[in-house]
C-alpha cells in the first residue's frame, strides 16, 4: 500500500455506517455518495463557503491541483482508519450516460455527488 504524507494531500473526512464501511473495506463498493447540498462544495474543493465557484471552475480545479485528494473513512465517529485517493467527484446535475447507478451500494434516488474511489493508501505524518 502506497504511503502519502498527510501534509502533502487534501483530506476529506467521511463517517460511514457499518454496512457501507465493510463494503468499501472489502473492495465491493467503489464509490461513496453525498447529498447535493451547498455544504459539500467547500469540502470537496477547500473553498470558502461564501465564494462559491462555478461548476466549470470547481471540476477544473479539484483534480488539477498538485495535492492528491484523499477520502478518509471512519466507522461511526471515531478516528479515520481507511484512506483512498479520490479519482473523481461527479456533478449531481450532470448526466453520465455511461455510468450505471448502484442502489445496492446505497446510492440515493435524489440528486447527489458521486465520489469515485481509487487506490487505497496509508496516511503518514
Amino acid at each position: 500500500m502506497r504511503q502519502i504524507k498527510r501534509s502533502e494531500c487534501s483530506v476529506l473526512n467521511l463517517v460511514l455506517a457499518r454496512e457501507w464501511y465493510d463494503m468499501i473495506a472489502s473492495g465491493e463498493k467503489e464509490e461513496e455518495y453525498r447529498e447535493s447540498k451547498k455544504y459539500w462544495w467547500p469540502r470537496f474543493a477547500n473553498w470558502d463557503v461564501n465564494s462559491m465557484p462555478t461548476c466549470e471552475d470547481f471540476y477544473a480545479t479539484i483534480f488539477n491541483e498538485r495535492k492528491p485528494k484523499v477520502v478518509a473513512f471512519s466507522l461511526g465517529y471515531k478516528k479515520a482508519d481507511m484512506f483512498f485517493i479520490a479519482d473523481a467527484v461527479l456533478d449531481p446535475d450532470a448526466k453520465y450516460p455511461e455510468r450505471t447507478p448502484h442502489p445496492e451500494w446505497g446510492e440515493p434516488d435524489f440528486p447527489h455527488y458521486v465520489i469515485k474511489l481509487g487506490e487505497r493508501v496509508e496516511l503518514v505524518e
